[in-house]
């Protein structure tokens, strides 16, 4: 996986659309409880990061593979999941 957590082979196919999404994509917030130190927002570098108090928001635009991953991460770092979102696309103008 890439920054963007999208897989290497997506981007070698050149499947990318207008906008810089790529087919199989959606964007993600995903909810963990408490604010991450440091070091540990490091493992979640490439993604955007933001701080409510004391939860943490990580979102990004991510393929199914991804999404997976990154809950696999979050569990393996023994990270209080709260919830994880698909975030509703804007209407095209």
């Amino acid at each position: 996986m890439n920054r963007s957590g999208l897989s290497q082979r997506t981007l070698e196919r050149g499947e990318l659309q207008p906008g810089g999404s790529v087919p199989g994509t959606a964007r993600y917030e995903i909810r963990i409880a408490h604010a991450l130190d440091e070091m540990t927002a490091r493992a979640f570098e490439g993604l955007e990061l933001r701080s409510l108090g004391q939860i943490t928001v990580i979102g990004g635009e991510l393929d199914q593979a991804a999404l997976h991953g990154l809950l696999e991460r979050i569990r393996s770092m023994h990270l209080e999941l709260i919830e994880a979102t698909r975030v509703p696309e804007p209407p095209a103008h």
